[in-house]
């Protein structure tokens, strides 16, 4: 098991949290983002410069570019800001409410609120003509985003979802793939994510699916049931409680990343089809809530506490200086009565540093017999220092454990390099 990478500054985009971030595929090959309601740059070197405010609203955003012009949703209203120009508001027919917006086909593509209908632009403008809309036609559920699914515009309703294909005629430039339908539906438009393995989101059922000939699910019963009470308590206008997804890869390994309100921040992992939790030491949700690749490969996040920008870094061992703490699990189970003499781990070692807090890093280990309920004391074991290569972190003599299970937790804070091979027990020490 290989931790999770840590996160390292790279600036500040002031006006508030971080709402959004999109890459624009342009010139420059920057990063466009909102935070508060002032916009702002990320150059392709990682310079943060910040523009001016005007986009109301303290919802996270949604957000389409052609590279030259980015579209924004926030709160109902379409915004555009072009690459030089300032930024304006796109009037909407009958004042509609837009949801949602995507780029496919040289087009703008806007879903509005508590409809079925669709607008987009003439290729190459900006501008809603009220009569370019179509209506969604396999069900009568209003559309809660949109999404591009193999160069197929995806609409997700409430409860269906149906794919749309562009034509390429200018009078009729998309029809539906007839045939192609799921119930699945989207719960909240602010989990659908862009993945480098397609699209990924929470259904209107509380089950993640993810893009494919027919939706797929990836998530697990106890994650579904984490789901429904986070449901409970969402507010899309609120950051901390707002189901959000988003998505980043490294190293061959793409991501979906979901804040669940009142339940903590999960990720999937495509490459392994694993589920892990992702958090922030002292914050209900992982400090980073949305991001974007830049330059090389590099991804950058946007601060879901705060208005940083800061870079997914593989060798950092904190979160922008916040201790990376790392937990993972195991489980015995027995039927008669069963004594330990020890419980060892094999893992990283010897990598400590010179100097404190990292020259002497040590892994801790509880333990329930209870399902998780209550947890003995923490108990703690040295990595050993550093050049230490042979070290074997064990914990003498936990209790013995009856019949029945028992849930092994180790935890790791220190900031030293740490990666598990094993774990086991009543292993003869030399």
């Amino acid at each position: 098991m290989i931790s999770r990478p840590g996160l390292s500054y790279l600036g500040n985009a002031g006006g508030g949290f971080i709402a959004g971030l999109i890459r624009r595929e342009n010139a420059n090959d920057d990063v466009f983002g909102v935070s508060g309601e002032f916009y702002f740059a990320v150059s392709s070197s990682g310079a943060v410069s910040v523009g001016s405010g005007g986009i109301s609203g303290s919802s996270r955003v949604r957000m389409a570019t052609d590279g030259a012009n980015t579209m924004i949703v926030r709160s109902g209203t379409l915004y555009c800001k072009p690459g030089s120009g300032p930024l304006d508001v796109v009037a909407l027919p009958d004042t509609s409410q837009a949801s949602d917006v995507v780029y496919l086909a040289g087009r703008f593509w806007v879903s509005i609120k508590s409809t079925g209908r669709v607008y987009f632009t003439n290729p190459g403008e900006t501008t809603i003509d009220p009569l370019n809309y179509f209506t969604a036609e396999s069900s009568p559920d209003a559309i809660q985003g949109l999404g591009v699914d193999d160069d197929q515009l995806m609409i997700l309703g409430r409860s269906s979802i149906e794919w749309w294909t562009p034509t390429g005629d200018p009078d009729l430039p998309a029809q539906r793939v007839v045939g192609r339908h799921s119930p699945a539906g989207l719960a909240s438009v602010f989990s659908l994510a862009t993945t480098d393995a397609g699209l990924a989101w929470v259904g209107d059922d509380g089950i993640i699916y993810r893009s494919g000939g027919i939706p797929t699910p990836i998530s697990q019963p106890d994650i579904a049931e984490a789901i429904a009470r986070g449901r409970l308590i969402a507010n899309d206008n609120d950051p901390a409680t707002t189901l959000n997804g988003w998505s980043f890869t490294l190293e061959q390994h793409v991501y979906y990343v979901l804040d669940v309100p009142g339940e903590g921040t999960l990720a999937y992992d495509f490459t392994t089809g694993q589920w892990s939790d992702f958090g922030t030491n002292g914050k209900s949700l992982f400090m980073a809530g949305c991001g974007a690749k830049l330059a090389k490969g590099k991804w950058i996040t946007g601060g879901s506490f705060d208005s940083k920008i800061r870079q997914i870094t593989p060798t950092a061992l904190t979160d922008d200086g916040t201790p990376l703490v790392r937990e993972f699990f195991g489980l015995t189970r027995s039927r008669t009565t069963l004594r330990f003499s020890n419980v060892f781990t094999e893992c990283s070692v010897g990598g400590a540093g010179l100097a404190y807090p990292s020259d002497d890093p040590k892994l801790a280990m509880r333990y329930s017999d209870n399902e998780g309920k209550t947890w003995s004391e923490w108990q703690y074991a040295s990595l050993g220092r550093q050049g230490q290569y042979n070290r074997k972190p064990t914990f003498k003599n936990p209790t013995k454990m009856r019949f029945g299970t028992r849930i092994w937790c180790w935890r790791m804070s220190d900031p030293v390099p740490f990666t598990v091979h094993t774990a086991g027990y009543n292993e003869k020490l030399t």
